[in-house]
């Protein structure tokens, strides 16, 4: 049978003052909707049942994951004892499921996307389903790219493979890293390129063979937490295992490594949602040019001003005069003012108040 695999372990800094440690970007409604992670699920409901839907989070958020998806059982909610990079997600929520449904595919996927319409994410991820169903392998994503982006990772396409529900399915010729500006710009000329979406689809069994291929030390401490599971040593023997394996993207440890890697490009709206700048891509506009995501309650009233994105976590008013271009988020305890175009930066901000000691505001 088809599972999501939902990877929702991500701190989400470039989100503050709204995302913290323990609510993190994932855990947050940023685009005005459900929180993101249940945005995910809902997103693919229609194909993949909660029941057959796995998230995998830090220890310290699992609890926020659980309230936010309440149709997910709560054992399908895996809690990583540490960060580990996406390998040792994906590998963890494989290892888990296969015991259950050694046939298991995986729709593996970030819980911080935004994916619009979703019906036709379904029907590329069904597309996706079926070839690996066929023809084996692991299956990768790519976004038709609109512009020369230097903060995404490349995909070069290969020759045809076959077409899967009516779509194209090619072979990857291999992965580039995040380019300069120069470098993306011919990437984008030559229309070989995708960008590197990270929502993969593999069998269960086929994402292990090739950790144990690429990845041994991962492999082995992964398997001896497996024979665990179900028992009461199996908290212990995952902390164990974390403690020992390496913290690496699975890009990286196999997607480049793996021999039979295709992509299906997405030619639909995509974002990973990476900074409050992200948002211009997602929200409406005001005659102003202004995007706002305000709780019911709260005042907004510009004077003399344009083009600015404002955000208030709970009921209030939030008035702006003769300024352009300005990122406004109000929470509670902090407030962040910033120029458009700088958000990259938010998370120096995260960093100092680190150094300061500031926890709380963590």
């Amino acid at each position: 049978m088809i599972h999501a695999v939902v990877m929702a372990g991500g701190s989400g800094t470039r989100f503050w003052p709204v995302s913290r440690k323990l609510r993190p970007k994932q855990l947050l409604p940023i685009t005005g909707g459900l929180p993101m992670v249940a945005e995910t699920v809902e997103r693919v409901r229609s194909a993949i049942p909660p029941g057959r839907t796995w998230v995998v989070t830090h220890r310290d958020q699992a609890a926020g994951v659980r309230s936010a998806l309440p149709d997910v059982p709560a054992d399908h909610v895996i809690a990583e004892p540490c960060a580990r990079n996406t390998c040792a997600c994906a590998a963890l929520a494989a290892e888990v499921i296969s015991r259950r449904d050694p046939q298991a595919v995986l729709v593996t996927m970030p819980a911080d996307h935004d994916i619009r319409p979703a019906d036709r994410f379904v029907d590329t991820l069904l597309a996706g389903c079926e070839s690996v169903e066929q023809h084996g392998g692991l299956m990768v994503f790519g976004i038709q790219p609109t512009y020369p982006a230097t903060g995404y990772g490349y995909i070069q396409r290969g020759e045809s493979a076959h077409r899967s529900r009516g779509l194209e399915v090619r072979r990857v010729r291999r992965f580039r890293e995040k380019p300069d500006a120069k470098t993306a710009a011919e990437f984008l000329a030559t229309g070989e390129y995708l960008w590197n979406s990270g929502i993969f689809v593999w069998r269960a069994s086929t994402i292990l063979e090739e950790v144990g291929r690429f990845e041994p030390k991962l492999a082995s401490e992964l398997a001896q937490f497996g024979r665990a599971v179900g028992t009461a040593g199996e908290s212990d023997a995952l902390a164990s295992a974390y403690a020992a394996i390496p913290s690496v993207s699975v890009d990286v440890a196999i997607l480049e490594r793996a021999a039979n890697v295709r992509v299906i490009a997405i030619d639909y709206s995509w974002s990973d949602v990476g900074s409050w700048d992200a948002l211009d891509e997602i929200l409406e506009t005001d005659a102003e040019g202004h995007r706002t995501v305000l709780p019911s309650g709260s005042e907004f009233v510009s004077i003399d001003a344009k083009n600015c994105l404002v955000q208030s976590s709970a009921s209030h008013a939030v008035a702006l005069v003769g300024v352009e271009g300005l990122i406004v988020v109000h929470t509670p305890d902090a407030t962040l003012v910033c120029r458009r175009g700088s958000a990259e930066n938010v998370k120096k901000v995260v960093e100092e108040l680190a150094r300061r000691k500031r926890e709380e505001l963590l």
